[in-house]
């Protein structure tokens, strides 16, 4: 879900268990869900879960991930290619980066009803 190694324990890790986060060179600046239109906005695969749900306004299915990108992994069951597509409740999530190993960014599209009465 991370793209990263699982179980080991660095010293910026624990600092930053009581200090909070702390940026350095291997960081990636930015914030991980830019809004950019009404519909339409670019999250970084590492986004919690919880404020791609806060910034699309919508509850995503619950599973066993904590980022957007496990929530894609966990629907496709294989880390998708640049290009590919999944719609969850209403949802288009578009793949735009991705390595062998994770999920980069995705661009997210919040689908407009177009059944008479739901504008």
């Amino acid at each position: 879900e991370h793209g990263s190694v699982a179980g080991i324990v660095t010293l910026e890790d624990l600092i930053e268990e009581l200090t909070g986060e702390i940026e350095d060179e291997y960081d990636v600046g930015g914030a991980p869900v830019r809004k950019l239109d009404a519909d339409l906005f670019m999250i970084d695969g590492r986004a919690e879960i919880d404020a791609v749900e806060d910034a699309l306004g919508v509850d995503l299915p619950e599973g066993e991930y904590n980022t957007l990108a496990g929530l894609l992994l966990e629907e496709l069951g294989r880390i998708p290619e640049p290009g590919e597509e999944v719609v969850l409740v209403g949802i288009e999530f578009r793949i735009i980066s991705a390595s062998a190993t994770r999920i980069g960014k995705v661009r997210v599209r919040k689908r407009r009803s177009r059944h008479k009465g739901n504008q």
